[in-house]
C-alpha cells in the first residue's frame, strides 16, 4: 500500500486522502448518531403500532 502526500494532492481531491472519523494527531473521533425525528418517523411509528 502506498503512501499519499497530501501536499500534492489537489484540493477538490483532498477527501480521498483524509479519513473524516480521525483527527490530525491520529486519534479517533467519535461519531455519535442522532435520534429520528419529524412527521414521517412519527408517522412510521403510529402505523407500526397499529399493526402489530
Amino acid at each position: 500500500m502506498s503512501v499519499i502526500d497530501v501536499d500534492v494532492v489537489d484540493d477538490h481531491e483532498r477527501f480521498r486522502a483524509e479519513l473524516a472519523s480521525v483527527r490530525p494527531d491520529g486519534r479517533r473521533k467519535w461519531i455519535y448518531a442522532r435520534k429520528p425525528e419529524g412527521r414521517f418517523t412519527t408517522a412510521r411509528t403510529l402505523v407500526a403500532v397499529v399493526l402489530l
